[in-house]
């Protein structure tokens, strides 16, 4: 079940990379001129969308490069950036219809996918909370780490 998922995910990597559909998106995020403050928002809100879809190495492996040197250009440092994309990654795996993690706990917990996901819910609000609090003041969540 988890090797369907992954396979289904790298074929839309695949044909999200075969369509230069990334080449656009930097061009459109470059051209609206945002602060990075909205700026961490919209990745935050890209890749919590594309986690819905593919699984996280497949996000890092696509979005990564080419979200990095737009973050860049915006001040953004290195923790920074990697706190939003680790925490939108964490996030997407536990996001239907890809949802790596709640396949696996179904496997190992003999539960159905209905009371895996009620069961996960107040903990995904929770992340997303955190993942916006990140996305709104970095600077903030990266001063607290070092």
């Amino acid at each position: 079940m988890i090797l369907f998922i992954i396979a289904t995910a790298s074929s839309f990597s695949w044909l999200f990379t075969y369509s230069d559909m990334s080449d656009a998106m930097v061009s459109g995020i470059v051209a609206l001129n945002m602060s990075p403050k909205l700026f961490c928002v919209l990745i935050a809100v890209l890749l919590l969308f594309f986690g819905t879809f593919l699984e996280g190495t497949a996000i890092c492996v696509l979005l990564v490069p080419v979200l990095w040197p737009v973050a860049m250009s915006m001040g953004l440092t290195a923790i920074e950036f990697g706190l939003i994309v680790c925490l939108a990654g964490v996030i997407g795996a536990m996001t239907p219809p890809v949802a790596v993690n709640i396949f696996s706990a179904c496997s190992i917990s003999k539960l159905s996918i209905g009371e895996v996901t009620r069961g996960e819910l107040s903990f995904f609000m929770g992340f997303v909370m955190v993942l916006m609090l990140i996305a709104l003041f970095p600077s903030f969540f990266t001063f607290m780490i070092t």
